[in-house]
């Protein structure tokens, strides 16, 4: 489908434009591309015969002084109105040359002409900054005698409306009045022998006051830019798969693996069986659950069921995500990751306020079995809101630039050609040519949000099958070999060489001709991402079809061994039936399908938004004089915003620096004798800041979490080692450390935002009364534009100064105090957090005395009762979640009063 896609786009451009070819006449024209206007030539005595005869004359005689004081206008667009009509006679057209024959233009110089030929949407493109010496006027006439413009012929009226604009509406005046680089203008639809497209026709006077008309076409250097962003934008289709996330890919969140080792073993009981009969349990797991628990699976095969066991923990592997650790340069500080963390993390509920609220039901105490709270709604909301608002967020602009600024212009040109048997020529955007409600489109975001729920039911699917086959394809793609592509291309390319020898190189010199564009193909094709994912993806579909047995696990594999002990999961030896086999194939296509609609759409965005900085470039650069202004107030709020928010960032980037020297120098030892490890004996190890005695020193030792099924409640745990070398610590450790209110500690984030946010908000305040200032002396006083620049600059800088200069120096942050560092002692003694369980080793008590009168038992795994459809539901719902939706409890919440809510 994708293919067939790209072929469908191609051939309707195609056809558009065969349509418009087909179709299109040639206009002749004088030499030098100039021609008579219409079939009048304004001679330098006699007026016209329709100006003899019917007259039009402006019904505000006030429209001639506005024209001669808008002297520094580079561009003047009249709309012609008629008082005595109810029908405007100009929009009465037959002749397909005159479109919008009410709207004219008077160009001053060639900085005129040029906004002529561009986009008729050049003003927003530009962000209104070309529209700087553009005036727009409505000019209401009458003609005399009355009624007699509208008995004309349309060329009559048209050469009528020329004359009046040749002479800046003085009706009066027998002689043309504008000037010799002055240039009257109107669109209209021109054919040719390749084209059909809206132009401009440009009228001018000579030195003998005759007039000449040419059509005004794009310059070469906006013809190489147009042409340079739909190059870009067909680059950006090929190459925007490389810019999905990893986490979309590898349906998870960033996370690893970290081993912790305990230098004081935990004592548990375990029972394994179907019914826990009258033995009490403090937790209850599926066999199910543990499937990929390797270590544990090697172990609880000798453990016998329905009777309590003594087991010893003497190490944790647990998963530790990446955005629940930070490293030493890096912390999630600033405005955008308070607001990613804030809404699209759904971090509201950790405030004070909402805490208790979001861990409520949304049936209240009604239903008290209902286990949907309300922080399971704010999931929902807040992911609905990243696929529909955030992620397409770019699209959206451009929807709504395209019906507020272009979709009526859009309709009029094309109903307008459609009139006269033509087709809209397409320019550079396919939602300008196709509509952003045509069938491709639809097809588009249809495709879109297949691809959303594909993503998620790929991350719940319990097999891994399809999971796998994207995520293979994409780690391909990543891991294109270049070289080893060329080295190929080349050793094919030689083979003449290596086989036939000094004939070889005769041969060669007649194939490489052909063989030479063909491999360069080739490459372009096989580096082209999109492309090769494509082709990966394809290929990992025929590897899993191609397989004998499916990897699919069913109930069936849960089988009881000889020793009565813990059922064992093996491959199955069911083959892959033909509904899954097309499935298979199906729905990895379909998601590639998504993935090719959605890259159309990001390319679609790109080109327009490269087309709006190419556009804001251009009003920069011709009217730099105008703009000095406001360039000076947008680098001044630069420079203050960059202050206020990156000192925030830099005292707690100092504290973190500070946590890292004071955990690694508890855990200093043990971190050291990992680290000397040659590079294939390391692991990922964590480390806990009092390991000698660290089931001793708490009253509670780590535990099973209470509120987190399959997480470990962990105390000290503050330190990270990954096999590289790389040093992490808990988030919310870091988290806890800021909350610390003592003299030379930054405080509490929030606060230092507020007071961000505050001294921003007084810099706008004060930078907002600043321009307003200059613009009223300059504006009486008549100062020019780089003047008032200066101005600018120098008050806007003036706080800067008294800041940085004339201010005593902000006190240091000071973190070596004796009650900062207490503080630490005590954050760090409390701290504790529930980790997943990656894996869960053991060993069984060689002392199993008492176990028989046990009444209560730590963990009890409930093997299956029944192999019904009911237990592959359990299978699939913790398979795809490290919890369930029921039992699942927010992280320790820290009110903004500092107080641990544990």
């Amino acid at each position: 489908m994708p293919v067939m896609f790209l072929i469908a786009l191609i051939l309707s451009l195609m056809w558009g434009r065969q349509g418009v070819d087909s179709q299109a006449t040639t206009i002749q024209t004088m030499a030098n591309n100039t021609e008579v206007p219409y079939e009048t030539v304004i001679k330098t005595v006699s007026p016209m015969v329709s100006v003899g005869q019917c007259k039009l004359i402006p019904r505000d005689g006030s429209i001639r002084n506005t024209i001669a004081k808008a002297e520094s206008a580079k561009l003047l667009e009249y709309k012609l109105e008629f008082a005595n009509y109810t029908v405007n006679p100009l929009l009465v057209q037959s002749i397909r040359e005159n479109y919008k024959a009410n709207i004219w233009q008077k160009a001053s110089t060639k900085h005129g002409r040029a906004l002529v030929t561009l986009s008729f949407n050049f003003d927003v493109l530009s962000l209104s900054i070309l529209s700087l010496g553009v005036e727009k006027h409505t000019v209401i006439l009458k003609d005399k005698p009355v009624g007699c413009f509208g008995e004309l012929s349309e060329k009559e009226r048209m050469d009528n409306v020329l004359w009046l604009l040749s002479r800046d509406f003085d009706h009066e005046s027998e002689l043309p009045t504008i000037a010799e680089d002055d240039y009257i203008c109107h669109q209209v639809f021109h054919t040719s022998d390749l084209t059909a497209r809206f132009v401009d026709k440009c009228c001018s006077v000579d030195i003998h006051r005759n007039m000449t008309c040419v059509f005004e076409f794009r310059s070469v250097t906006l013809d190489v830019l147009i042409y340079f962003v739909m190059a870009l934008k067909f680059v950006v289709f090929l190459l925007a798969p490389c810019l999905i996330p990893c986490a979309v890919y590898m349906f998870s969140r960033g996370a690893d693996t970290f081993r912790v080792i305990l230098k004081s073993s935990l004592q548990k009981t375990i029972l394994l069986a179907k019914d826990p009969g009258h033995v009490n349990y403090v937790h209850r797991w599926p066999a199910q659950a543990l499937d990929n628990f390797e270590k544990f699976q090697e172990t609880v095969k000798t453990i016998p069921k329905d009777k309590p066991v003594k087991i010893t923990f003497h190490d944790y592997y647990v998963t530790v995500r990446n955005d629940h650790v930070v490293t030493e340069n890096q912390i999630p500080v600033g405005p955008f990751a308070c607001f990613k963390y804030r809404l699209l993390q759904c971090g509201i509920r950790k405030f004070w306020a909402c805490a208790e609220c979001c861990n409520a039901s949304i049936c209240g105490l009604l239903i008290s079995s209902c286990s949907i709270k309300w922080k399971h709604i704010g999931y929902a909301i807040s992911g609905l809101i990243l696929v529909t608002l955030i992620i397409p967020f770019p699209y959206w602009i451009r929807l709504i630039f395209f019906h507020v600024f272009e979709r009526e212009e859009l309709l009029s040109r094309s109903e307008f050609a459609n009139k006269f048997g033509f087709n809209n020529a397409y320019e550079i955007h396919l939602v300008q040519y196709f509509f952003p409600e045509s069938a491709i489109f639809i097809v588009c975001y249809v495709m879109y949000a297949i691809l959303i729920l594909l993503q998620l039911f790929f991350k719940i699917e319990p097999s891994g099958t399809y999971r796998n086959i994207v995520k293979r394809s994409f780690m391909d793609m990543h891991s294109l070999p270049f070289g080893t592509i060329i080295g190929t291309m080349v050793e094919l390319l030689l083979k003449p060489c290596r086989f036939l020898g000094c004939l070889g190189l005769i041969i060669s010199v007649i194939i490489w001709p052909i063989a030479l564009p063909i491999c360069l193909v080739c490459f372009v094709l096989s580096c082209a991402p999109i492309l090769y994912l494509s082709y990966r993806l394809f290929v990992h579909i025929y590897t899993t079809l191609s397989h004998s047995y499916s990897k699919l696990p069913t109930n069936e594999n849960l089988h009881t061994t000889e020793a009565g002990t813990f059922p064992s999961t093996k491959p199955s030896g069911k083959k892959m039936g033909c509904i899954n086999k097309v499935l298979c194939i199906f729905l990895p296509f379909i998601y590639l399908c998504g993935i090719w609609c959605t890259m159309f759409l990001v390319s679609e965005c790109f080109g327009f938004g490269l087309e709006v900085l190419i556009f804001t470039l251009i009003g920069l650069i011709v009217n730099a004089g105008s703009v000095l202004k406001y360039l000076s107030i947008l680098f001044l709020l630069i420079i203050y915003s960059y202050e206020c928010f990156h000192n925030v960032y830099v005292k707690y980037l100092t504290l973190n620096k500070a946590i890292f020297k004071d955990v690694f120098g508890r855990v200093k030892d043990d971190v050291t004798e990992v680290t000397q490890l040659p590079g294939h004996l390391q692991e990922n190890r964590g480390f806990k800041s009092e390991a000698m005695v660290e089931q001793k020193r708490h009253k509670t030792p780590d535990v099973l979490s209470e509120r987190r099924p399959m997480h470990w409640n962990i105390n000290d745990l503050v330190l990270f080692v990954s096999k590289f070398d790389v040093h992490f610590v808990p988030v919310k450790l870091f988290y806890a450390i800021t909350m610390i209110e003592v003299a030379g500690s930054p405080g509490p984030i929030h606060k230092s935002m507020f007071h961000a946010w505050r001294r921003f908000g007084q810099i706008v305040v004060f930078l907002v009364f600043l321009v307003m200032t200059v613009s009223l002396f300059a504006k009486i006083y008549k100062v020019g534009s780089t003047s008032q620049m200066l101005a600018t600059l120098a008050g806007g800088i003036f706080p800067f100064v008294l800041r940085n200069f004339m201010s005593p120096k902000a006190t240091p942050i000071e973190l070596n105090s004796c009650t900062f560092n207490c503080k630490v002692d005590e954050v760090i003694g409390n701290f504790k957090e529930d980790w997943p369980i990656a894996d869960l080793p053991f060993e069984v008590n060689e002392d199993q005395s008492g176990v028989e009168s046990c009444e209560k038992v730590d963990l009890f795994i409930q093997l299956p009762k029944s192999r019904g459809p009911k237990e592959m539901l359990i299978n699939m719902g913790w398979r795809g979640n490290n919890y369930s939706l029921g039992h699942t409890e927010d992280d320790d919440v820290h009110d903004v009063n500092g107080e641990s809510k544990i």
